[in-house]
């Protein structure tokens, strides 16, 4: 007679093997955790040596697109790492910064005289018309639907529609070196003064007003709207990261890290401020606090320019060491910041520390300018312009 066997000799085997499954996942999950810890980085190496890395920005088909100077290409790197290059037309022109545009393009700076334009598909389109003297470095999408340029050497802010017109407007202090700018959250321009040690604003009709910088010499940089509504920047000589309120009062705060030569700032998509350690080789965050967190970057050369990645993390380049790199925000589930395929994450070396700030009341100066000139574009027209690495204004006091 057939005896069929019980229930629990059926059920136990397959029992025992779902625990082991559901362990295993366990440690799975662990891991993903523990690999996407916040601050751990991933690099990825520029195909072509020598690159330079520059300027870097989200795109609007989800993928990161920055600037490779020494070659003279834009390229497109997606969040797993894949790279795709196009090479600017106009040779040896300093291409520098580069922004997502109001029309679903990416457009970016030529250091020469001009603007370029390049689709997410790799056509690009290049609009001249300044001086070619200007030195175009910092670019910026305005709230107006237009681009937004600094002038470092001809020392103005110019406009430039989509369409690739041109109006530019005179900075009211003489020498004054704009370096970089960035939208504010009441629906105006913001840029720094690097040499002329202010923060200025400007409306879109060309109303400039400037706030001095409490301290002196302290060569402000670069610029980003925060996530607190306030304007963020960078202090290149004297170590620091400072904010300005929209009415022109500023807070600074000291990097625990001595001669860490702070570069490219930008708003994260963790609710706080991320920014380059240049000369140190690190990469940190502050929070609207004022609360630093540094983590240091495995390959030499970090920097200059940082911003927020479509996939929740942050991206930088690395100039010197020919790599764009990922640093986890936190932002995201562990889960889901490791894409398949890619390399995992470097453990960060990480150090937090408190600093006090020092609210100021603003120093103001406001002066209506009237457009210097307007033209129509007249693309590509060769030019051969000296160009100083490095967004170089920041040389301007070595």
């Amino acid at each position: 007679m057939h005896h069929p066997r019980s229930w629990t000799s059926h059920r136990v085997p397959a029992i025992a093997g779902a625990l082991v499954l559901l362990v295993v996942e366990l440690v799975l999950v662990h891991s993903a955790i523990a690999v996407a810890a916040v601050g751990g980085i991933t690099e990825y190496a520029v195909p072509t040596p020598n690159s330079q890395p520059m300027g870097i920005a989200g795109g609007p088909d989800g993928n990161l697109w920055f600037i490779e100077a020494n070659p003279n290409k834009v390229t497109k790197v997606t969040t797993s790492g894949g790279f795709t290059e196009y090479s600017i037309p106009t040779a040896n022109n300093g291409p520098n910064d580069i922004v997502r545009g109001p029309d679903g393009n990416l457009w970016f700076t030529e250091y020469g005289d001009r603007v370029g334009k390049v689709t997410t598909s790799g056509v690009i389109t290049e609009y001249t018309g300044l001086d070619p003297a200007s030195g175009l470095i910092g670019i910026a999408a305005g709230p107006d639907g237009n681009l937004w340029v600094d002038e470092s050497l001809a020392n103005k802010v110019a406009r430039v529609t989509i369409s690739g017109v041109f109006t530019e407007y005179s900075i009211p202090t003489a020498n004054s070196t704009p370096e970089d700018i960035t939208g504010g959250p009441d629906g105006n321009l913001w840029l720094t003064e690097f040499v002329g040690n202010k923060i200025a604003k400007l409306t879109t009709a060309g109303v400039f007003t400037e706030y001095s910088v409490p301290t002196a010499s302290s060569d402000p940089a670069y610029i980003t709207q925060g996530p607190d509504g306030n304007l963020w920047f960078t202090e290149v000589n004297v170590n620091k990261v400072a904010n300005v309120t929209t009415a022109g009062v500023f807070t600074e705060y000291t990097i625990p890290t001595s001669n860490s030569g702070p570069l490219d700032i930008t708003a994260g998509p963790d609710g706080n401020l991320w920014f380059i350690e240049g000369s140190s080789n690190k990469v940190a965050r502050v929070t609207t606090s004022g609360t630093f967190t540094e983590y240091s970057v495995p390959s030499a050369g970090s920097g200059p320019d940082i911003t927020a990645g479509p996939d929740g993390n942050v991206w930088f380049t690395e100039y010197t060491a020919d790599k764009v790199a990922m640093v986890v925000s936190g932002a995201r589930s562990a889960s889901a910041q490791s894409a398949p395929g890619s390399p995992p994450p470097r453990g960060p070396a990480a150090q937090s520390a408190p600093s006090t700030p020092r609210p100021r009341v603003p120093a103001v100066r406001s002066v209506p300018a009237t457009p210097v000139y307007e033209s129509t574009p007249n693309a590509r027209r060769a030019l051969g312009t000296a160009w100083r690495p490095m967004n170089g204004c920041l040389s301007a006091r070595s």
